[in-house]
């Protein structure tokens, strides 16, 4: 009996289905955008924009104006650290232009661009972004990886 039960559990959690889903936006936005499993163009220039990071390694300065890093205790910093800890894996960075993409984002504004892997998604997905980054250090890198992916 209780090997039923689990399995049955197993199979609640796993199971999504969008029988359940009764707005018509959100039902679409779901199968349309969420759950697209195509092999987007962008997600080649989003592969080569973490490439560009990892293969230009530096050590910056970080003036951390928020709460701080609970891994990265030093302020000062490698990039390929803070790729690895601080920015969006390439799954989300792949559903954050789909996302711009869906919604047709006509401008874009985003606080604490790091080192500008979600800018890149978000320039791919939207006609405009406006990215502002409290650090200069890592402004003027991302600015650097920006205009050469570009």
């Amino acid at each position: 009996m209780l090997h039923q039960l689990k399995y049955y559990l197993i199979h609640r959690v796993k199971s999504i289905h969008l029988h359940g889903i009764h707005s018509p936006f959100i039902f679409k936005f779901n199968r349309e955008c969420l759950q697209d499993a195509r092999d987007h163009a962008a997600y080649l220039e989003l592969s080569r924009f973490r490439e560009s990071v990892l293969n230009h390694p530096q050590q910056l300065q970080i003036e951390d104006h928020g709460s701080g890093s609970k891994i990265l205790k030093d302020n000062s910093r490698n990039t390929t650290d803070i790729l690895r800890h601080n920015c969006s894996t390439c799954k989300r960075t792949e559903l954050l232009f789909r996302v711009a993409s869906y919604l047709e984002v006509d401008r874009a504004l985003e606080l604490g661009t790091s080192l500008g892997v979600g800018t890149a998604a978000l320039a791919l997905g939207s006609n405009s972004v406006t990215s502002i980054e409290g650090s200069g250090d890592i402004y003027r890198y991302a600015l650097e990886r920006l205009e050469e992916n570009n």
